[in-house]
């Protein structure tokens, strides 16, 4: 399911999430180029400005990620996609799933602010804007085996493993992978039982 974020600004308490802008690229390249940050999510850190200009590019172009902006000092410090799955995960999860309106995340946030519940906030906020204002009935996301700040953010938010597999990582290499998701009904059975 594709969804644009052009137009689309969501708050929480500590963020401003709003769609990735060329004026982000410098505070994206401070975190990007980090060694350890792009290759939790699955891409190499950035070795140069250009780079991540490349990247910005595409986030523009496909617009469908947001980037997470601290409120306090308006500081750029993460990107959330909203992606439609492309059937490169297991197959069995590909055609259970495919017929239906689903949204794919994937984040990553500058490694100066992992350990303060940031994500799973913005996590939270994506969430109830999809499930709340648009027809997406299914939201997953996967993290490599090895991540688990990114597994602890996907259980906070009410996501639950249904599918593991092998996929790639940074460096081309197998590495274990865990899907995971919500389906609208489950999502509001949550806030509805808070």
């Amino acid at each position: 399911m594709k969804i644009d974020v052009t137009n689309i600004t969501l708050e929480t308490k500590r963020l401003i999430l709003r769609a990735f802008q060329i004026e982000d690229l410098e505070n994206f390249f401070d975190y990007a180029r980090v060694p350890g940050v792009g290759e939790a999510a699955g891409w190499l850190h950035h070795n140069s400005i250009e780079d991540t200009k490349k990247v910005a590019e595409m986030f523009i172009k496909e617009k469908n990620i947001f980037s997470l902006v601290d409120k306090d000092t308006g500081k750029m410090i993460g990107t959330l996609g909203l992606h439609e799955p492309d059937g490169k995960m297991p197959e069995l999860v590909y055609e259970k799933f495919k017929k239906k309106n689903i949204v794919e995340l994937g984040f990553v946030l500058s490694n100066e602010y992992w350990g303060k519940g940031l994500m799973p906030e913005a996590v939270s906020a994506v969430l109830k804007y999809l499930f709340e204002n648009t027809d997406a009935e299914f939201v997953m996301a996967g993290y490599f085996v090895n991540n688990e700040r990114s597994m602890r953010t996907q259980e906070k938010v009410g996501m639950a493993k249904f599918a593991e597999g092998i996929g790639k990582d940074a460096d081309k290499k197998d590495i274990g992978i865990c899907f995971t998701g919500i389906k609208k009904e489950k999502y509001f059975d949550r806030i509805t039982n808070r």
